[in-house]
């Protein structure tokens, strides 16, 4: 059994199935990131943050997380502050 297990494995450092996953699961991650800095991806993350900090500061004590809405306040007002912004003034006309 052991000698055919060897017999059919892959050469050395020929590309195996997991490492083929591997690089698949690695090429999304790269694409996922350039999405996030495109402007579309900017304004999906800051919707995301806005709408979210919303909804939390909804829960009733004491299961509020006021140190995750203070950090994704940050994020929202230092990183991807476009929604808000569009949105803030959406509600002043």
């Amino acid at each position: 059994m052991v000698r055919e297990q060897q017999a059919t494995a892959a050469p050395e450092g020929a590309p195996t199935h997991h490492n083929k996953r591997k690089e698949k699961r690695k090429m999304r991650q790269q694409e996922a990131w350039a999405f996030a800095g495109s402007p579309r991806g900017q304004f999906i993350i800051s919707q995301a943050l806005c709408i979210a900090i919303e909804e939390m500061k909804k829960v009733p004590a004491p299961h509020t997380e006021p140190s995750n809405i203070a950090d994704m306040e940050y994020l929202r007002d230092n990183a991807f502050p476009i929604y808000h912004i569009v949105h803030s003034r959406e509600a002043e006309l």
